[in-house]
């Protein structure tokens, strides 16, 4: 390990608290741990280069501003940040113990749980360029949820997943792009306020849901995809090499776009 600042070591039962001087400066250390097991990792930060490779592991990172590389590794993988580039490669989802949460008197950090991302609507884009402090002072006092599977949540920065291998996938963004390339995912999630999404190669197993408030979404498909399409645009075009039947009667999210829906496959 290198670093800069003071580091400590903090054993509370069979969770080790690792933590640096709250003093100006930086710090980097490099962490090996051993294949065979399954580890929890929670991760409080407020400007950090997090890389992760060949591991097994629950992962719950919380940034207010950074860098995220996943690399060859297996579990479950959640991330909350005002402003990161988050990228995962070769990533497949494990069922991973529960274990017991580090007890709340002993944290670095205590402070009263936020509210939840769905409680604050839409309210978090407007603040994304900005969340790195605000997310300090809010998310610090957050516990560990039950997440599944992976979990992205950042104000703004880029998302890459490339050949994933997940259940479900839940994604938002305020200002940022989001691609999928390979790979298979179930339940796909995906939110961007303000950003162009695209899927490449990436097989479905599952519903997905795909919305980009103001921007793009491009989806390639494998050849032998199945699938049941309903297409749906507020303002903007749609362009399909599928053929799509357009529905006169749109709905309110389409009132001023287009609707159409179509199927490809034949295992539906």
């Amino acid at each position: 390990a290198r670093y800069s600042r003071n580091l400590e070591l903090d054993p509370i039962g069979r969770w080790l608290k690792i933590y640096t001087s709250w003093q100006y400066g930086e710090s980097q250390f490099t962490l090996q741990l051993p294949k065979s097991k399954i580890w929890t990792i929670d991760l409080f930060s407020g400007r950090a280069q997090f890389k992760a490779e060949n591991i097994q592991s629950r992962l719950h990172l919380w940034l207010g501003k950074g860098e995220v590389q996943v690399e060859n590794c297996r579990g479950i993988f959640s991330v909350t940040s005002g402003n990161a580039d988050v990228r995962l490669k070769r990533f497949s989802e494990i069922e991973t113990p529960e274990v017991s949460l580090l007890p709340r008197e002993d944290r670095h950090l205590r402070m009263d749980d936020p509210e939840s991302w769905e409680e604050w609507g839409e309210d978090w884009a407007q603040w994304g360029g900005e969340f790195g402090e605000k997310f300090l002072r809010r998310f610090f006092g957050q516990t560990p949820g039950t997440t599944t599977g992976i979990n992205i949540q950042t104000g703004k920065g880029d998302i890459k997943l490339e050949e994933i291998n997940a259940k479900s996938c839940v994604i938002r963004a305020a200002r940022g792009d989001a691609r999928l390339k390979r790979g298979e995912v179930g339940s796909l999630d995906m939110k961007i306020i303000a950003g162009d999404i695209e899927s490449e190669s990436c097989l479905p197993t599952g519903d997905w849901n795909l919305r980009a408030n103001r921007g793009d979404i491009k989806l390639s498909l494998p050849a032998d995809t199945s699938a049941r399409l309903d297409v749906t645009t507020r303002h903007g075009d749609i362009h399909s090499k599928t053929p799509l039947v357009r529905v006169t009667r749109q709905g309110p999210e389409s009132w001023h776009g287009n609707r159409m829906v179509g199927s490809i496959g034949t295992k539906i």
